[in-house]
């Protein structure tokens, strides 16, 4: 699973389909390069339209998208003209732009998600409707199910549009792992539901860890974070392994991400934020005021600069806790094969930089060339 250290909402938001008054962006033309190879592709911006580069800076398809997602599964997604579709590395259009809204996350396990006259639905690779738009929640596949609600209860589809796991849970969250977190019992007060207890499934929908936790997250390198009831009443947050056995408690870090690359991000009372490692030992003192989990070897913190006065700035570090780049940006996004997004200044525009800290994007050298 890829890490993220993202906090997913599943949420309904109610979308009408609008009408489009011009025409979608030109095909590719000769100054539109292909991309012939298989490395990333990194969407950016220039003069208000995104087009993707190559890590080397250099324009591989030119800038004529309102907005533009990173690709997956070979494709992805992008509005034209206030229209989705899906575009291949070649920056051709392999699903038209028909779509008031797509998962913007693109495709996985051969499905995207799209909205049709307020309802999702699933399309493959060649435009096929592989399940039926009449679902009123986004649908997004990991590890062949997807989430969904029916009603109260949420339950998983599977590929094909059925029901693998029949909606009877309270809550639930995605697979990863080969486990899914699902709430049972409780009950619901508006949005949420008060009591119940969270327990894991497998793919089947076999309660493969009882439902005993207060709360859970989501596996990841084959570890989760889980809150525990005590015999005092009080909630210890704990992390235990896919069979369910506690492998170290969470405390005294009231707060925690999920593991990537072996290293997650925990809270100190205080509110600084450091890292741990498998053991449960803390490997990174938690002396940053902000971080981001570990990606490409690297993870972006926010800390004072050792300037006069001391300025709060992001920078990224190894997973020794070492300073690799310089804390020197006022946003940083995680590293992705070897680029993340900057700003050295709030009002400055962004621009991509490599594991070195050196400026890829704009490239004045490979615009030249």
């Amino acid at each position: 699973m890829a890490c993220r250290y993202v906090m997913f909402v599943f949420c309904l938001i109610a979308l009408l389909p609008g009408c489009r008054k011009d025409k979608p962006a030109p095909p590719p033309t000769e100054a539109d390069p292909p991309a012939d190879s298989p490395e990333m592709l990194y969407p950016v911006t220039q003069n208000g339209q995104m087009g993707y580069i190559d890590r080397h800076g250099r324009e591989v398809i030119g800038f004529r998208f309102h907005q533009a997602e990173s690709f997956s599964e070979g494709l992805a997604a992008v509005e034209s003209a206030g229209m989705w579709g899906f575009i291949d590395r070649r920056g051709q259009w392999v699903i038209e732009p028909d779509f008031v809204l797509v998962d913007r996350a693109g495709f996985a396990d051969g499905l995207a998600g799209v909205l049709v006259e307020g309802k999702w639905g699933c399309l493959d690779q060649a435009s096929r409707w592989v399940i039926s738009p009449e679902y009123p929640r986004m649908i997004r596949f990991r590890q062949g199910r997807a989430l969904m609600r029916k009603g109260d209860k949420y339950g998983y589809l599977d590929t094909t549009g059925q029901w693998a796991i029949q909606p009877r849970f309270s809550g639930g969250q995605w697979f990863s792992d080969g486990l899914a977190a699902v709430q049972v019992g409780g009950v619901r007060e508006g949005r949420r539901i008060r009591g119940g207890k969270w327990g894991f499934v497998n793919l089947d929908g076999k309660m493969a860890i009882p439902s005993r936790f207060a709360w859970a997250g989501s596996f990841s390198e084959g570890i989760a974070r889980v809150g525990l009831k005590d015999p005092t009443g009080e909630i210890v947050t704990q992390y235990i392994n896919t069979s369910g056995n506690v492998l170290f408690t969470g405390q005294p870090w009231p707060g925690g991400a999920e593991f990537c690359q072996s290293r997650a991000m925990v809270t100190a009372p205080d509110g600084r934020v450091g890292f741990i490692d498998k053991t449960g030992q803390l490997v990174i003192d938690t002396k940053f005021l902000q971080g981001r989990s570990f990606s490409d070897g690297l993870a972006a913190v926010l800390t004072y600069t050792d300037t006069h006065p001391p300025q709060k700035k992001w920078g990224y570090i190894d997973h020794n806790g070492k300073i690799v780049i310089p804390p020197q940006f006022a946003s940083a996004t995680s590293f992705a094969d070897g680029l993340a997004t900057v700003r050295r200044n709030p009002a400055d525009p962004p621009i991509v930089i490599d594991k070195s800290g050196k400026t890829v994007w704009p490239n004045t050298k490979a615009d030249k060339e």
